[in-house]
């Protein structure tokens, strides 16, 4: 293999390992797209349209508290923000977990 040839591939299995990795501490910022949870439940899923490794994607976020931060960004169509652990779901794109510091980015006048 030449040494051109063998750049091109460590740099693509890089690229795969950082797409595939779990990250903790990420900070994902977005629209809330979709909310489900079962009736009386007071956690449930919610799907976040947001910047991710470059590109807008969608991730779900389980066990999100829905009354506080989620609901309201939904039904005012608000921006939110908070922190988890981003992790890579096989053949359904990303999820973030442990979710945390969630806050409402109000829209400024």
């Amino acid at each position: 293999m030449k040494s051109a040839d063998q750049t091109g591939f460590i740099q693509q299995i890089g690229r795969v390992l950082r797409e595939s990795a779990s990250r903790d501490g990420f900070e994902l910022e977005g629209f809330v797209t979709n909310l489900s949870r079962d009736a009386n439940a007071e956690s449930g899923i919610a799907t976040i349209q947001g910047m991710i490794d470059g590109q807008y994607r969608r991730m779900e976020v389980e066990r999100i508290e829905y009354e506080n931060v989620v609901l309201v960004a939904h039904r005012e169509r608000q921006m939110v923000e908070c922190v988890g652990e981003r992790e890579r779901m096989p053949g359904r794109g990303f999820q973030l977990r442990y979710a945390r510091d969630w806050f409402l980015r109000r829209a400024v006048d």
